[in-house]
């Protein structure tokens, strides 16, 4: 339960934000930023990193210009139930693909459903949500 409460407020913040910052603005400047600025290659992949299980994700950057964007995983257990987050960042230029690697510790053995997406660093949504099973 102690895990929830810095994502709850997170995301609180987030949502917040989310509907503050829509339609100004970003930090380059650049109008309009919509769920289809960041783009997911498919398929989102399960991943080892030092060791650790992982999700692999690469985006394409749609925008004309460069972006840094926050990348979140939040897993889910059988009942729906959010029980861990985790987060990455990526830059990319304009067309290019950028990968981040989202590390998942710390859960006990079981199957996850994992929701991927990327914001901006100012917490507007800029892609579309994509799921993986995650199994640990």
């Amino acid at each position: 339960m102690k895990r929830l409460l810095p994502f709850t407020e997170s995301l609180i913040t987030v949502i917040i934000m989310m509907s503050l910052v829509a339609g100004n603005a970003s930090a380059a400047g650049e109008l309009p930023l919509t769920t289809q600025t960041f783009t997911l290659t498919p398929p989102l992949a399960r991943c080892t990193l030092n060791g650790a299980p992982c999700i692999q994700a690469t985006f394409v950057n749609n925008s004309n210009s460069s972006v840094l964007v926050i990348v979140y995983g939040v897993l889910r257990d059988s009942l729906g139930q959010m029980l861990y987050y985790t987060t990455g960042t990526v830059s990319t230029g304009p067309g290019q693909k950028g990968t981040v690697y989202l590390a998942v510790v710390g859960l006990p053995t079981g199957n996850y459903n994992a929701s991927v997406f990327a914001v901006t660093t100012n917490g507007v949504a800029i892609s579309v949500s994509s799921s993986i099973q995650v199994t640990l």
